[in-house]
């Protein structure tokens, strides 16, 4: 989704992108192509990849084959070889734009020397890269997180200043601007998002509407978003017409913006969604289901921008959370350190360093 979000920007600015993709279980390749971008892809991989010990990237197993192979074959599609390929239909590329846990330096040094500039887009911090650009868009992160990392030459962006938001979740944080919310009143109509992300690979979505449903928060409307690729559409929309709860489900929303707008809490992980909902002003709870997301959410719950909920105690989490007596008065103060977190203009700003750095 970052990529994607990047590629419209840039389209609109008058940039040509093209993705390169492996079908992957997950995969947003449908999503690129229904946005209007020409998709090239890897060829398939089956089975499982044996890391070496030249390899010692805890992700690198997620390629199916080793980097110096998708390496090979991505450059096949760029065009450094005789056959019809990107250069050859005059399109050779500018920029490079690599966004994946798999892939460090090994990879981009096969890049080197084409006179295509090399843009990694980053959260973890853990390993070398051969780069001119390294964006990591997390809270708390900062360049010298990364000096190490990267060559001295590289330009290293840090923090929520450059997150990757679509243009729509500034064009409501505008539209709410004049929206106070004042927190969760039990005696007035609420809306409360949950959404877990594309894949919500443990079914947390179930855990925390069946918890609710033990609650007695009265005329509350909980909104649950699933991704297109959620092996659990099925079974939440079921459950949803048995709850003693108001559930609405949605499936690949293409307005998370103006949903996000219409709720007054949410429940979420703590991954890239986390920027959205700061951005228009929506007030969270989070949790972390995946390690690259322990980082964001410890910093952005200790600063207190998020109220942080635990998967091994979330039915005592949530419960605490919503019957505090000062919970009106938590949740507006949420709602006013978010929003001056995230201001919506992040991919404007990585837009133009791309610009001025291929001007030099």
């Amino acid at each position: 989704m970052r990529c994607l979000t990047l590629a419209n920007v840039l389209r609109l600015r008058g940039h040509q992108c093209t993705f390169v993709c492996v079908q992957h279980a997950g995969n947003m390749i449908t999503a690129i192509k229904m946005a209007g971008f020409q998709v090239h892809l890897l060829a398939a991989r089956h089975g499982q990849y044996q890391i070496n010990e030249q390899e010692p990237n805890n992700y690198a197993q997620w390629l199916g084959c080793s980097q110096h192979e998708d390496a090979k074959q991505t450059k096949n599609i760029l065009a450094f070889n005789n056959q019809p390929s990107l250069e050859s239909l005059g399109m050779k590329p500018d920029w490079l734009v690599v966004d994946s846990y798999a892939l460090n330096q090994q990879w981009q040094n096969q890049f080197t020397g084409f006179g295509i500039k090399i843009f990694v887009i980053d959260d973890l911090a853990d390993r070398l890269h051969q780069c001119d650009l390294l964006l990591d868009q997390t809270f708390g992160r900062a360049a010298l997180d990364y000096r190490h990392l990267v060559p001295v030459k590289s330009e290293i962006l840090a923090g929520v200043d450059y997150c990757l938001l679509r243009p729509e979740f500034l064009q409501h944080r505008r539209i709410n601007n004049d929206v106070s919310r004042t927190g969760l009143q039990v005696n007035n109509k609420y809306q409360i998002l949950i959404t877990l992300g594309g894949i919500d690979e443990h079914n947390v979505t179930e855990r925390i509407l069946t918890i609710f449903n033990q609650l007695s928060l009265l005329n509350t409307r909980f909104v649950v978003v699933l991704g297109v690729n959620s092996p659990w559409q099925a079974r939440i929309k079921t459950l949803a017409v048995k709850l003693n709860i108001a559930v609405t489900v949605h499936v690949g929303v293409n307005n998370m913006a103006a949903l996000m707008s219409q709720c007054d809490f949410a429940i979420g992980a703590a991954g890239s969604t986390t920027w959205e909902r700061c951005c228009v002003g929506l007030p969270s709870a989070l949790l972390a289901i995946a390690d690259n997301q322990e980082f964001a959410l410890s910093v952005l719950a200790n600063e207190g921008i998020v109220a942080k909920f635990d998967l091994g105690t979330l039915e005592e989490d949530i419960k605490s959370f919503f019957y505090d007596k000062n919970k009106d008065e938590i949740i507006s103060t949420l709602t006013a350190h978010c929003k001056r977190l995230v201001d919506g203009a992040g991919c404007r700003r990585v837009v133009d360093k791309m610009e001025s750095m291929h001007a030099l």
